[in-house]
């Protein structure tokens, strides 16, 4: 029987030997066996990241629903793009690109021949529109009027440099995607849902991006919202907030830059066309979110999905 005892105390001491560092360490780290395994503390937007000791990425970009003609000069109210490898830069509060040596030389190509149009990270043409267009309404049309300053800010597009002069960078997991937008003014949460959370939703569907988590930024001038119900349906459903993004879980960062292998932008005529929706010359149509009904029923699904996961 003491024998028996005495193996039982050696087998219990072999068991627990690995797992004495743990009550020492105070960091980080966790252990299996005798291996150490490092485990990530730095989270951007509540999202694990990892960093890495090298330059980003080459950037790439793939835009849709351009113009021509007369209307080129106003195509970037219908130009959504998909970015591969952007980054967000956490001193300039900005996002940025970083195009190989190829794209420069092609996008130096293409401005001699403005005839063709090909997406490129270098083109300077190449602008989106951070909100969706809601045209002033006629029945609200005073409270829409003070808002017509903050439509120059909605033309934008992610800096491009030419040199990685940063080495290093934070990483988020291939499974979630910058959306940077910019809000439209709901005068209801009824119409921060139909419009801003569908126009959001849509830009991601037609890249076929909706089973990416999204990590939407707010970007530019903060528009004033509805009321505080508003700001609660951002903050449970888009899982964000009016302070400006950073990197948590460290006392001195290694880099600026925190990068995700995707992105999109540009919102523009995703909500209600060039006009209200009560005009009757059929300027509505030209949205992506009437006619498609799969679209909002794919949409419907979406929200349920979010709120199930906010509950949780």
């Amino acid at each position: 029987m003491r024998l028996r005892r005495a193996l039982d105390r050696v087998r219990f001491m072999v068991l627990a030997l690995p797992l004495l560092p743990l009550l020492f360490e105070a960091d980080s780290s966790q252990y299996y066996g005798n291996r150490r395994l490092q485990v990530a503390s730095e989270t951007f937007q509540q999202v694990p990241v990892a960093y890495k000791d090298q330059f980003p990425l080459d950037s790439t970009v793939h835009c849709i629903g351009g113009t021509f003609g007369l209307f080129h000069e106003n195509d970037w109210l219908y130009r959504s793009c998909e970015f591969r490898n952007i980054c967000f830069d956490l001193s300039a509060q900005e996002f940025v690109l970083f195009p190989s040596k190829e794209e420069q030389e092609l996008a130096e190509l293409l401005k001699t021949n403005p005839i063709v149009s090909v997406s490129t990270v270098s083109s300077p043409s190449f602008q989106v529109a951070l909100s969706a267009v809601d045209p002033p309404d006629p029945s609200q049309l005073d409270d829409r009027a003070r808002m017509e300053v903050h439509k120059k800010n909605l033309s934008w597009f992610p800096l491009v440099r030419n040199t990685k002069a940063t080495k290093g960078y934070y990483e988020l997991p291939e499974s979630h995607i910058f959306v940077p937008f910019q809000e439209s003014h709901p005068m209801s949460p009824d119409s921060l849902v139909n419009k801003d959370f569908l126009s959001l939703f849509t830009l991601l569907y037609e890249f076929g991006l909706e089973e990416k988590k999204p990590i939407f930024i707010r970007h530019g001038t903060h528009l004033p919202l509805c009321d505080k119900k508003c700001e609660i349906l951002l903050k449970t459903h888009l899982q964000i907030d009016a302070s400006k993004p950073i990197l948590s879980g460290i006392d001195h960062r290694s880099s600026d830059l925190v990068c995700a292998k995707y992105g999109v932008a540009g919102l523009g005529m995703r909500m209600t066309g060039t006009r209200p929706v009560r005009d009757k010359d059929g300027s509505w149509l030209y949205t992506h979110t009437v006619g498609r009904h799969a679209t909002k029923r794919a949409f419907q699904k979406y929200m349920e999905t979010w709120e199930k996961t906010a509950r949780d």
